[in-house]
């Protein structure tokens, strides 16, 4: 299958297509997946700084979760499967983050790069990406992602709640003002208010410094 055709696939198509055993051209439908999703992994990870971590070390754990997404879609499961990477991409960085708030997990600053433009094929990734932290780390980091989600959700107003979290999906902050019916200037001070509450409460809590 040539590139222009994979272009013209949906997510869903291409995932169908991976999971047959008799496609030959699974690395590249694989690298077009990824390289569909790269940029709201790269929006993810910016905007997630505020809760920790080096923009450029969040961007391959994203690359990670996302390639873990591709792996693991199942079409009928009924969600799409931009919901399901975005799920992957999200619990993936948040993951990282806690990771990175311990003394016990291996510094996120520490990883090489292992997925650039889509050139080096999954083999390098899919070895990253079966790499884990031992039970008791992974105890550690769920603990503190399950915080971090709960303290997203408790520190936030119902407007902030919904403006950042559409943010985080890598809309802009004119398009979430569009999807909300509100000003830009409305929305993008709810944004940066969400930014400055969630960086205060994680250092009140401990989880950053």
């Amino acid at each position: 299958m040539k590139k222009t055709d994979l272009e013209k696939c949906t997510d869903e198509e291409l995932i169908r297509r991976l999971r047959d055993p008799e496609e030959a051209d699974k690395e590249r439908i694989t690298d077009e997946l990824m390289l569909r999703y790269k940029d709201l992994v790269r929006k993810q990870a910016r905007h997630l700084t505020i809760l920790g971590g080096d923009t450029d070390d969040l961007i391959q754990e994203g690359m990670i979760g996302l390639f873990n997404a591709v792996r693991d879609y199942r079409p009928d499961k009924g969600a799409k499967f931009s919901t399901f990477a975005y799920n992957c991409i999200y619990r993936r960085l948040l993951t990282a983050i806690a990771s990175a708030s311990t003394d016990k997990n291996i510094p996120l600053n520490t990883y090489v790069s292992i997925w650039e433009e889509g050139k080096q094929g999954e083999s390098a990734l899919a070895d990253m990406a079966s790499e884990s932290a031992g039970p008791e780390d992974q105890a550690v980091s769920s603990e503190t992602v399950a915080e971090i989600e709960t303290l997203i959700r408790e520190e936030l107003t119902e407007a902030e709640y919904r403006a950042f979290g559409l943010w985080i999906t890598g809309l802009s902050a004119a398009e979430v003002a569009d999807i909300l019916g509100k000003t830009s200037k409305s929305t993008d001070n709810a944004i940066q208010r969400a930014r400055k509450k969630l960086q205060r409460a994680l250092v009140e809590r401990g989880i950053r410094k």
